[in-house]
């Protein structure tokens, strides 16, 4: 690894362009596919910065013991369990600054079990947040 890129985080499933759920042969193809693209003998499109992360991220993802390890660094293995979410908690906090504040706590609460993932999409904050019924 090169002094450059040693203590960086980077993303080995991006660097192949692969989704995290792919099969080793997915992974092998891409592999292939980048390191023929990147390797430094190659005229045209030779680099040999991503030619070493490349090989890095197939290093990782080929071997069974090492994925693993990534996948619970980045927060693939969690099966996170909310604190704030369910109807009775939107409905405690229902109006104006406190809806706010809601939404923050989901947000804090997904930032905290998803450090690598923290996106939340608002059709599943929807799902999440049921405004009480009206009697």
């Amino acid at each position: 690894m090169s002094a450059a890129s040693a203590g960086k985080f980077q993303d080995h499933y991006a660097i192949l362009g692969v989704d995290a759920k792919a099969t080793s042969e997915v992974i092998q193809r891409a592999y292939s596919r980048l390191a023929e693209k990147y390797r430094p003998d190659n005229p045209e499109t030779g680099d040999s910065e991503k030619f070493e992360a490349i090989n890095l991220a197939y290093e990782v993802l080929s071997d069974g013991s090492l994925r693993r390890e990534f996948d619970k660094l980045k927060g693939l293995d969690q099966d996170p369990e909310f604190q704030f979410t369910g109807s009775a908690f939107f409905s405690e906090l229902s109006r104006g600054v406190n809806l706010r504040l809601a939404l923050l706590c989901v947000l804090y609460d997904r930032r905290r079990l998803r450090p690598f993932t923290p996106a939340l999409r608002c059709g599943s904050l929807k799902t999440s947040w049921r405004p009480p019924a009206k009697s």
